[in-house]
């Protein structure tokens, strides 16, 4: 009897990044959906349920923090784990971000595939495993 394949959302405008964020999660056996902005991400999750996001901050047209707040006030999506990745780190940014509904926060210029990988798992249900 098979699983279910999780589905994550990765969010970048960086198509060098979302590329690059894709291939290792589709490598762990995880469903991606991708999006460049945040208006085609909130359209996205209209029409489908991903399990989680992958949510970059620095977005053209809407930020990613606005995404976030969209996310999380929208009882459809608001369970949703979100986790930020972003260059910036200073600690008040990041609790800002914690505070805004993300379950968590990656800095893009430390991460490893390994530590994306770890963080994913920590926030998925545990009977939903990678094919």
């Amino acid at each position: 009897m098979s699983k279910k394949k999780e589905t994550i959302l990765v969010i970048d405008d960086s198509d060098e990044a979302r590329r690059g964020y894709c291939d290792i999660l589709v490598h762990e056996g995880y469903k991606v959906l991708e999006a460049q902005d945040g208006r085609e991400a909130l359209n996205i999750m209209k029409d489908q349920s991903p399990n989680l996001v992958l949510l970059d901050l620095l977005l053209p047209e809407m930020s990613g923090l606005d995404v976030l707040r969209q996310i999380k006030a929208d009882p459809r999506t608001k369970d949703i784990p979100v986790i930020v990745l972003s260059a910036l780190n200073g600690q008040s940014h990041i609790q800002k971000i914690l505070e805004s509904g993300a379950v968590d926060y990656i800095v893009k210029l430390s991460h490893l595939s390994k530590e994306i990988i770890s963080k994913i798992r920590k926030y998925l249900p545990s009977d939903l495993s990678p094919l």
